[in-house]
Order: structure tokens, then C-alpha cells, then sequence
């Protein structure tokens, strides 16, 4: 595993497939000439759980796209939310995880693949579990259609004052180990979105918020 770091995106590079995290800076158009990448797939983003195979340009209406052609790099935007990256024998998928995904179990749409020993996650640039207030009613919502997570809230939900902390990394393993996948091949970077100004945030930066993107591809 080779990983880059560049004041614009975070990359992580391997044999057969490469996995990156852009920020505010990142040039998409840039980096895809530049690498001769043939093709990006992205997706009309909605918080759903709808995951669709990836075709060439704008994309279907969902929150998760794979693909197992080579050289068609997945591209999935973020300003908080979680992007997961994933690499499963001869195919490659990016899935949209906000706690509305999560909540509607966007993760467990992986089953599809049946992910096993050798299936590698990679959770990107989020919003840290310090950084995310939320209402217990939000608590309320993943627990009650999560029913496997009641007896472990303590884990993602941080009791603070009349509101909670969500931790939505460790959602996304726990829903990725529920799939089959090992922790130890859950990579996971730690970047705060709200509190890194190199990355783009709608918590801080409301309606004038860029999106990050998340892009994994084949070799």
C-alpha cells in the first residue's frame, strides 16, 4: 500500500487499484487527464440505499455505484457524509453514507457482492464523532430500524447535555463488519470535515459548501 498526500487529495495506491480523496483544491478534470483514467461514473445523490452499477458521466439516481471494468473511475461527493470506498475481487464500488444511509442500511447493500477475507473498505474524510451534534430523535431513528444496534448505542452515541454525539465511522464499521468484511481491512482516515478549512464541510459552510470527492478506479 502506497499512500499520497498533496494539498490536494489523499491517495492510496495499489497493484491493482488506486483509491483518492479530494478536497476543496482537488481538480477532477486535472488529475483524470493526467493519469489517462478513460471514464468517471458518478451518481445523483439523495441519501437513499439504492445502490445502481456505474455508467459514464452524470449517472443514475442513487447513492452507490460499482462497477468491473477497468479504467472507469467511481466518483462519489461528500460534505460530511461518508464516502466508502471498497475493492471486491474484480470489482470496485462507492458508496454515499450519511446517517440517513446508514440508517436505511446503504452498507449492507454490499452483501450483493458477498465480501469475504480478501474485500478491502476504505472510510474517507467525514465529520468527526467531536464534531456532530445531533438530536436524540436522529438517535431514536437509527436504533429503532437498526434493531442489532440497540444494546451497542454507547459505541456510536456519546450522551452530551439534552443532544448526542454521532460517531458515523463507527457506524460505517459496524455495518461493514455485518457484510462479512474484517476489521483489519477497514483503512479509515481520519480527517475532520468540519474542522480541516481544506475540506469542504455544509455543517460549518451551509448552502456555500463545495463537496469533497471520493473516487476509487482499476487498474
Amino acid at each position: 500500500m502506497n499512500k499520497v498526500v498533496t494539498p490536494e487529495y489523499i491517495s492510496i495506491k495499489n497493484p491493482e487499484y488506486t483509491v483518492l480523496w479530494g478536497n476543496k483544491f482537488f481538480n477532477i478534470d486535472k488529475y483524470t487527464k493526467e493519469n489517462n483514467i478513460a471514464s468517471t461514473g458518478f451518481c445523483e445523490q439523495f441519501h437513499s440505499d439504492i445502490m445502481l452499477e456505474s455508467t459514464v458521466g452524470p449517472g443514475p439516481r442513487c447513492d452507490a455505484i460499482y462497477t468491473n471494468k477497468k479504467n472507469h473511475a467511481l466518483v462519489i461527493k461528500t460534505a460530511d457524509c461518508v464516502p466508502v470506498l471498497v475493492k471486491h475481487q474484480d470489482y470496485i464500488i462507492a458508496l454515499h453514507a450519511g446517517w440517513r444511509g446508514v440508517c436505511d442500511e446503504i452498507l449492507l447493500k454490499l452483501n450483493k457482492f458477498s465480501p469475504d477475507s480478501t474485500t478491502r473498505a476504505y472510510i474517507g474524510p467525514h465529520i468527526g464523532k467531536s464534531s456532530y451534534e445531533v438530536d436524540s430523535d436522529v438517535i431514536n431513528k437509527i436504533i429503532n430500524k437498526n434493531k442489532n444496534l440497540q444494546s451497542i448505542e454507547s459505541e456510536f452515541a456519546i450522551p452530551k447535555q439534552d443532544k448526542y454525539l454521532l460517531d458515523l465511522n463507527m457506524l460505517a464499521q459496524l455495518q461493514l463488519a455485518q457484510v462479512g468484511i474484517h476489521k483489519e481491512n477497514i483503512y479509515t482516515e481520519t480527517i475532520d470535515t468540519l474542522t480541516d478549512l481544506n475540506w469542504n464541510s455544509y455543517r460549518r459552510d451551509h448552502v456555500n459548501a463545495g463537496r469533497n470527492l471520493s473516487l476509487i478506479i482499476q487498474h
